[in-house]
Formats: structure tokens, sequence, C-alpha cells
């Protein structure tokens, strides 16, 4: 059977009709996911800096100042620098005990950065199996003054991280 052309073109209307109101809120879509991801890179670019400052301080602390600064850009790629002569690497580049220290410090700056002096408790679990002893040692040092403003839980299923953390008197301990 055909149908009259009138019938054809009716529902013709109503499918040209249906085609411009998702075109319409693909336009919409398109919009708003420009916006959201302009507001995502200012957002970065604003908190990148201060990140990276903050997380430099505790890598320099926590490494007994071998390397010097850490940094973050806006894709939220980690490079490193030794000192202020030597040239940014990629944290590819470091061992996994110093990659795992620099995580660690700027998982710890992020929090610092994002809720100031009211910072929640802090949870580690499994975080340090990577680091040799010196470097256990250094982040306990750095979670000691930590603790001071934020609850730190650490759960391990080792005693390595217990036994570092007895021999420091502020640390609070409880197994």
């Amino acid at each position: 059977t055909t149908e009259s052309s009138d019938g054809l073109k009716e529902i013709l209307g109503e499918l040209e009709a249906t085609r411009r109101e998702y075109e319409d809120k693909h336009q919409a879509y398109l919009l708003a996911y420009a916006a959201i991801k302009e507001s995502g890179e200012h957002l970065r670019a604003r908190i990148a800096p201060a990140l990276s400052e903050k997380a430099s301080e505790l890598v320099k602390t926590a490494t007994g100042g071998k390397y010097q600064t850490i940094g973050i850009d806006n894709s939220l790629s980690v490079s490193f620098r030794a000192n202020e002569t030597s040239p940014e690497r990629e944290v590819a580049f470091m061992s996994a005990g110093t990659k795992a220290l620099t995580y660690i410090s700027f998982r710890l700056a992020l929090i610092q950065q994002l809720f100031g002096d009211k910072t929640p408790p802090t949870v580690f679990d499994e975080a340090f199996s990577s680091l040799d002893d010196t470097r256990l040692a250094a982040v306990m040092a750095l979670l000691t003054d930590y603790a001071k403003t934020s609850q730190v839980i650490l759960m391990s299923c080792h005693d390595r991280e217990y036994e570092v953390a007895a021999d420091k008197e502020t640390f609070p301990l409880h197994q």
C-alpha cells in the first residue's frame, strides 16, 4: 500500500520537530560541557601552585633535602627537580619508594588545602609498603607533625610501621 503524500508530510514534520528538539538539547549539553571543562581548568590552575608548594615542603623534609621541588601542572602531571639547577623530570624517574612518598605528600597537602585547620581523619591502608626503612621513618615523622591537627589512622598487616612509630614518643599508638 502507499500512503498519501499528506500523511508522509505530517510524519516528516513530526520527525523534523523531534530532530530540532534533540539538536537544541545537544547544543545545550555541549555548552554545559565546555563551561564545566573551563571551570575545572581554572580551578586546577588556581590550586596546582599552592599544592605543589606545600607538597614540595613535605618531600624536601622527608628526603632530607634530596628533592627540592615537586610540581603538579594543570593536567595533573607530576614532576620533580633534585635542586635548582637540575632538569625537571617526570615522576616516572623516581624510585617506587620516592614516588610513594611524593604521592603521600600530595595527599596531605591537598587535604590541608581543601580543609584548612579542620582536617578530617586521614586513613592510610598499606600505603607505606614500597618505602624503605629510611623513607618510612621520614613519613612517620611527617605524620607525627600532621597528627597534631588531624587524626591519622594507619592500617597494615606488618609490624614495621608500629616499630618505627614506637620510637617516636610523640606519636600516639593504638594497636
